[in-house]
């Protein structure tokens, strides 16, 4: 599992419970995000190790790096920002992962899957809530290690 994210705190806040439900029964997670600054990335390894998924920080956030970084993981599932999430940085992300895709899943077959999370307070761009079809049941996770 690989979650493409915009900044440090995103795979905590909005796809943490279901990243750690799938490390805990062993699956390979890694969480990408653009690298900041040096609190900021030391915050994302914090979280990461809490969730129990590897970190990878990207120098930049682009196509070509996350095709590098596709092909080299080979995810089942992806998760990531919706297009039309409510904030600009987790809709470039999102559309930067799209960009991506193509290229990889037709030279590896991988990801097989691709999902996207929820955003502030489940908001669309418009101001509609997000269209979120999958729940996922975090019950077991929640009393997860603080960081």
């Amino acid at each position: 599992m690989l979650t493409v994210m915009a900044h440090p705190d995103d795979a905590e806040l909005w796809g943490g419970g279901t990243l750690a439900i799938h490390a805990q029964a062993g699956a390979p997670v890694t969480i990408a995000v653009p690298r900041t600054n040096e609190v900021r990335d030391r915050e994302a390894a914090a979280g990461a190790e809490a969730l129990g998924a590897a970190l990878r920080l990207l120098d930049e956030l682009t196509a070509d790096s996350l095709r590098g970084l596709l092909t080299e993981l080979r995810p089942e599932v992806v998760i990531t920002h919706n297009v039309d999430d409510i904030h600009p940085d987790h809709q470039q992300a999102a559309q930067t992962l799209l960009a991506a895709l193509p290229e990889v899943v037709i030279t590896t077959e991988y990801p097989r899957r691709i999902y996207t999370c929820d955003g502030y307070h489940n908001l669309h761009r418009d101001g509609r809530p997000l269209h979120l079809p999958v729940i996922v049941d975090v019950t077991n996770v929640w009393g997860l290690r603080q960081i």
